[in-house]
């Protein structure tokens, strides 16, 4: 059976931020609690400057701000380790094949910057197929597509890659 469509990725360091930055912006959790969270502190904050307590209001407000910067900064300091601990994922290249019903997926070794000869310890050539049905999630960015089979586990396809049919298998495979 031939694929309706076939793209090729590589997984850079720069798309591994953007798909994990994506991943923990659509938890539910994430989506909702930290801004709740932040909101709250942020009034208390104008609260006691109204009381006249300004110091404390400052403080509370300047808390809420560094709390935002501060998660957004150790997020992806952690998902730089992980990707720099992952040497086996590092600039990755796949293609793709999609079908009516699932997709497949086939290693083809290291894209450039890799460091490694082409296909040295990639399992080049073995594909691994998922069905649609079992997918766990797709997100849609402006530039990408990030296609979960797990809560964390996923793969990243750039949209410019993509023919404008699997744009819309794509859209349509989104929960």
């Amino acid at each position: 059976m031939e694929p309706k469509y076939t793209v090729e990725s590589c997984m850079t360091q720069e798309e591994y931020l953007k798909f994990n930055e994506a991943v923990i912006r659509s938890s539910g959790m994430n989506r909702i609690m930290i801004p709740v969270c932040t909101g709250i502190i942020i009034v208390l904050g104008i609260y006691r400057m109204v009381q006249g307590r300004i110091g404390i209001g400052i403080y509370l407000i300047a808390l809420a701000i560094l709390f935002n910067v501060f998660l957004g900064f150790s997020t992806r300091r952690r998902a730089i380790r992980t990707w720099q601990a992952t040497k086996e994922l590092q600039n990755r290249k796949v293609r793709y094949y999609f079908y009516d019903d699932h997709m497949e997926s086939e290693p083809l070794g290291r894209g450039a910057g890799a460091g490694t000869s082409e296909a040295a310890g990639s399992g080049a050539g073995s594909r691994a197929a998922v069905r649609y049905d079992s997918l766990h999630r797709v997100l849609e960015t402006p530039t990408n597509f990030y296609i979960l089979t797990s809560a964390g586990q996923g793969i990243a396809i750039r949209k410019a890659d993509c023919e404008e049919g699997l744009i819309g298998l794509l859209q349509g495979l989104k929960k």
